[in-house]
């Protein structure tokens, strides 16, 4: 049988250590995560942003005639389009 002593406070120390790396480690893979995600949501409003804008522009030059012809292009109902439009300035 073989013996072997140890501290216990210090066992339970670096178990505690472990943990509060591993906690970390998994934090910043989380925060990471959020932080792609957010981005990619801002990039689609950016996007979505930018091709409204375009499609009223084409529909102000007549390019398009029918609001359905500028909500089908913009991937929307016409509903929504009206909506989204009415919440966007043309820059």
């Amino acid at each position: 049988m073989l013996l072997t002593e140890y501290d216990e406070a210090k066992a339970m120390e670096l178990f505690r250590e472990d943990g509060r790396r591993e906690g970390l480690r998994m934090g910043r893979l989380e925060g990471m995560r959020m932080g792609r995600l957010e981005g990619m949501r801002e990039g689609i409003r950016e996007g979505m942003h930018k091709g409204a804008i375009a499609t009223l522009r084409a529909l102000d030059e007549g390019v398009l005639i029918a609001v359905s012809d500028a909500a089908a292009q913009a991937g929307m109902t016409v509903d929504e389009f009206e909506r989204a439009a009415s919440e966007l300035t043309m820059e």
